[in-house]
């Protein structure tokens, strides 16, 4: 991959990562996550043939693009990381969860996991994660 390519692709995770932590400021966090699930399911895309995605790359552009946007939280590159994933064609799992920190109380982590691996979101042993739920089924 060029050092072009690899810009590019910085670029374009960094602008997405404005647009999710802009969209978070003005609107509910229900309404942007909605959104952005339609969105990753009409983009979610097959790889061409002998194409191959790494999903360590996804994560440090992530990294990289949160570097230079503020307050990029945990919740924002993991929505990010997400959208990347399915642009690339790759399934994963958004995770939120909490950890009672001695002292400070409750404290909240967003992560990503794929294939089972944490991918985005760094340590998350003191959390404990929710589990998924059907978005729109209520009980």
């Amino acid at each position: 991959m060029t050092r072009v390519a690899k810009m590019a692709g910085v670029i374009h995770a960094a602008t997405m990562m404005f647009g999710i932590r802009v969209a978070l400021w003005c609107i509910p966090y229900p309404a942007v996550r909605g959104y952005l699930e339609r969105r990753r399911d009409r983009r979610m895309r097959r790889p061409p043939i002998g194409e191959r995605v790494d999903p360590a790359r996804i994560a440090r552009r992530v990294g990289l693009a949160s570097a230079v946007i503020p307050r990029s939280t945990c919740l924002v590159r993991a929505l990010v990381a997400e959208q990347l994933l399915a642009e690339a064609g790759l399934e994963s799992v958004l995770r939120l969860g909490v950890a009672n920190t001695s002292g400070a109380g409750l404290s909240a982590h967003a992560w990503i996991e794929h294939g089972g691996r944490v991918l985005v979101g760094g340590d998350i042993s003191p959390f404990t994660a929710f589990e998924p739920t059907d978005r729109g089924k209520r009980s």
